[in-house]
C-alpha cells in the first residue's frame, strides 16, 4: 500500500535525478569547450635553416663553423646550452658542439646562432668531402639540414 502511495514522488525524483545529471553534464561540457578556446595556442618550435658552414682556424686547430637561423613563426629555447645540439655529417654522428655563440638563450625568428665543431673530433675529416649532407638537432626537436660545401682553394691543410 505503501508504494503505491509513493509511485508518483518515485517519477518526481527520479526526473529530477535526471535533469541535474544533464545539467551537470552540459556544464561540463560547457567549462571544457570554453576553456580550450581560452587557451593561449602554442606556437611550434622554429624551423632551422642552415646559414652558412664553413672551416675556419680558432685555437691554432681548424673547427667547422656553422651559423643557424630560426626561420620558423616560434622561439626556440636553451640555445646557448652545447648539449641540447647535435651534429650529424653524412653517416658518423658527431655530437655537440665545442661552443656555441648566441646572443641569449632564447632564439626569436630571424634570429642567429654561431655552433664550432673542432675538426680532430671529426673522423670523416669534411676537408677531404667537401660537399656533404649535414644535420643539425637542436633543442625541442628542431632540425636544420643541409649541404655542407667546401670550396677546395679554401681548404685548411
Amino acid at each position: 500500500m505503501l508504494a503505491i502511495a509513493l509511485e508518483p514522488l518515485t517519477l518526481l525524483i527520479n526526473t529530477l535525478y535526471l535533469a541535474a545529471t544533464w545539467a551537470a553534464m552540459t556544464a561540463i561540457l560547457a567549462i571544457r569547450i570554453g576553456g580550450s578556446t581560452r587557451r593561449k595556442p602554442k606556437v611550434p618550435p622554429g624551423d632551422l635553416e642552415i646559414l652558412r658552414a664553413s672551416i675556419v682556424s680558432r685555437e691554432s686547430s681548424p673547427a667547422l663553423e656553422v651559423v643557424v637561423v630560426n626561420r620558423g613563426p616560434g622561439e626556440i629555447s636553451r640555445v646557448s646550452v652545447a648539449d641540447e645540439w647535435f651534429l650529424v655529417i653524412g653517416e658518423e654522428i658527431i655530437g655537440p658542439p665545442e661552443s656555441v655563440e648566441a646572443k641569449s638563450d632564447v632564439l626569436h625568428p630571424n634570429e642567429s646562432v654561431v655552433l664550432v665543431w673542432r675538426l680532430d673530433g671529426i673522423r670523416a675529416d669534411p676537408r677531404e668531402r667537401p660537399r656533404e649532407v649535414i644535420a643539425i638537432f637542436g633543442p625541442e626537436n628542431s632540425v636544420a639540414v643541409g649541404v655542407l660545401k667546401i670550396p677546395q682553394k679554401r681548404v685548411l691543410r
